[in-house]
């Protein structure tokens, strides 16, 4: 996992780029990977954050609804480290506890560990 610290300020910067650009909200996580590309290294960083935020707005329900909407992500990708990230630090929802849910559904438990 990378540096819980950077992560978070990271996501920090995400949520202040929302609040100044809340268009970004209406965007899939492709457009915002390539839209928001300018060819900065802040900028490669930041769109991983503001996916992350974007990403987290549409899950809702329960733990289960949850890992079943994740399910999709692609194996090893940055997006499900900052979720789980996100998940785990400002929703509490703990390690343990998502790899019971994957393991109950059967589903390899590679998101979000």
């Amino acid at each position: 996992m990378r540096d819980i610290q950077k992560t978070k300020e990271l996501l920090k910067k995400a949520d202040l780029f929302i609040a100044n650009h809340p268009e970004v909200l209406n965007m899939s996580a492709d457009d915002i990977f390539h839209k928001l590309d300018d060819g900065t290294e802040e900028m490669k960083c930041l769109r991983w954050g503001i996916m992350t935020r974007v990403s987290m707005l549409k899950l809702n329900g329960d733990i289960c609804d949850i890992v079943d909407s994740l399910s999709d992500i692609s194996e090893g990708s940055l997006l499900c480290e900052y979720i789980g990230t996100v998940l785990q630090q400002e929703k509490g929802i703990s390690l343990i506890m998502r790899y019971y849910i994957f393991t109950q559904k059967m589903k390899t438990p590679r998101l979000l560990i």
